[in-house]
């Protein structure tokens, strides 16, 4: 709607962009995203739409060591033998909840004091993520810290950063595009 605004000449407001937008014959009319659904689709976050229900992640979470572990101990208070699993435990309860059968992580950013709940993530989908915040026909190969960020939006899951720095450097489309070093 602002850029709307733009395509009407303003004395007082002329810019740089106004002006070469002036050159031009348009008008630029407001659509709502229900009416314009193919650009409005380049506006989404392509992690939203990989195609895994709550009850598909419920399912996978359950079958995943490490989210069970936690979603047994957040629900039940069961805690486990083993040093190591404790560890785990202890290192995730806090930041963790379980809302109608799936396990969430609170994700705080103290930059803007801002907290949101991700989904914990299991292994079987981890890689279907981030090829849909990378490598999808909406993500365009974004690069590491742009895929991070789109999955961020919805996901966590531990060594994530790692994960998405490794497919990224193996992506044949980016390294296709990238410039052959300087001799």
């Amino acid at each position: 709607r602002p850029i709307e605004k733009m395509s009407h000449l303003h004395q007082k407001t002329l810019n740089r962009l106004q002006q070469q937008m002036n050159d031009y014959n348009f008008v630029v009319v407001y659509r709502k995203g229900s009416e314009n659904s193919a650009p409005d689709a380049l506006s989404r976050n392509p992690v939203d739409e990989i195609s895994v229900l709550n009850k598909d992640i419920k399912e996978l979470q359950k079958e995943d060591e490490l989210t069970s572990d936690i979603i047994a101990f957040l629900s039940e208070g069961w805690v486990p033998n083993d040093k190591r699993k404790r560890l785990m435990l202890a290192k995730y309860e806090k930041r963790c909840a379980v809302k109608d059968g799936v396990l969430y992580y609170l994700k705080i950013d103290p930059a803007l004091d801002k907290e949101k709940w991700l989904i914990f993530a299991p292994p079987a989908i981890t890689e279907d993520i981030i090829i849909a915040a990378h490598s999808s026909r909406f993500a365009g190969h974004g690069g590491v810290f742009r895929t991070q960020q789109r999955v961020l939006m919805k996901y966590f899951w531990p060594g994530m950063s790692t994960q998405i720095k490794e497919h990224v450097a193996k992506c044949q489309t980016c390294l296709c595009l990238k410039k052959p070093p300087s001799q």
